[in-house]
């Protein structure tokens, strides 16, 4: 089965860093990618197949922060 990944970012010791820090999956040594599929689920893979059109990566920048503390209120 083969599907669309909506977005796929690359795997760096940053990106690595910051998936560690939201609990993401445990991500395999191997991986180069994190493939976001159409369907919701992720999968990690070594290399991109390019089928003839390519897909020019978006360089995005966002803002984390750490050790925030919240206050979370029972309902």
């Amino acid at each position: 089965m083969r599907m669309k990944a909506k977005a796929t970012v690359l795997l760096n010791e940053k990106s690595r860093e910051f998936f560690k820090l939201i609990n993401f999956h445990e991500i395999p040594e191997e991986a180069k990618y994190v493939c976001f599929l159409e369907d919701g689920d992720a999968c990690f893979i070594e290399e991109i197949e390019h089928s003839g059109a390519f897909n020019f990566p978006h360089l995005t920048t966002f803002f984390y922060y750490e050790d925030v503390e919240v206050d979370l209120t029972e309902e």
